[in-house]
């Protein structure tokens, strides 16, 4: 994928939404959690555009922190090695093997384990956390 092309898809399609909804007025005590990755800031991958986009989504949500607060709560969950289709057969290879001995708790995320962050960030529980990033990644990017 084409580096400018990434990131306007994944960090310009995310502000879009945030721009359509919160025009529309959020309704009071309005929270929302955008899905960056902990290779956006803490681990980092081979692909040059995956990194930038998801530091460019945990870098957005900041500002909405900073500069939106009165019109909504912001937070990012950064997910670690999650076992969707995408990942199938990963934990099986010999790259995953050294990968998952790595993760403390060691095994990938479910999808729950990541829905699960989102909740309790959108939850009235995290009514004073704004502009947090959420590493839900079994304890991987402690090791690193």
């Amino acid at each position: 994928m084409e580096f400018e092309a990434a990131l306007v898809l994944c960090v310009g399609s995310m502000r879009r939404m945030v721009d359509v909804w919160l025009s529309g007025g959020a309704p009071e005590g309005a929270s929302l959690v955008n899905i960056a990755s902990v290779a956006g800031n803490l681990v980092g991958t081979n692909s040059d555009w995956y990194c930038a986009a998801k530091a460019g989504i945990a870098g957005y949500t900041r500002h909405l922190a900073a500069y939106r607060s009165d019109e909504v709560r912001s937070n990012t969950v950064a997910p670690g090695m999650t076992d969707t289709p995408r990942l199938t057969g990963f934990a099986a290879s010999e790259v995953g093997q050294r990968t998952l001995q790595r993760i403390p708790l060691g095994r990938m995320g479910s999808p729950d384990d990541i829905a699960w962050a989102v909740l309790f960030l959108l939850s009235p529980l995290a009514g004073y956390i704004n502009g947090a990033f959420l590493p839900v990644d079994g304890g991987w990017t402690v090791t690193q």
